[in-house]
């Protein structure tokens, strides 16, 4: 939801402002590029919240709650190519 990612952005910069750790900068940089290329319409309309609704794979007929949200092992455990 648009509110999250909003409080979450700052706390990441307020941790990269206390600790100078360009990790959390890099995180909170990747939270509102999300928000602009996925929660802004193309006629600057702004979204709340997306749908969980989602195919789980390429070309799947049926869409399944939150498929979209689904991540590998790799993905979990190194969430940042820094």
């Amino acid at each position: 939801m648009l509110y999250d990612q909003g409080q979450l952005a700052n706390v990441y910069l307020d941790a990269f402002s206390i600790t100078k750790d360009t990790f959390y900068s890099y995180i909170s940089r990747d939270i509102l590029d999300y928000l602009g290329r996925d929660m802004i319409g193309p006629e600057g309309e702004i979204f709340s919240a997306e749908d969980a609704d989602s195919a789980e794979t390429e070309g799947a007929a049926r869409k399944k709650e939150g498929a979209f949200y689904i991540w590998t092992s790799k993905e979990v455990f190194h969430p940042c190519p820094i």
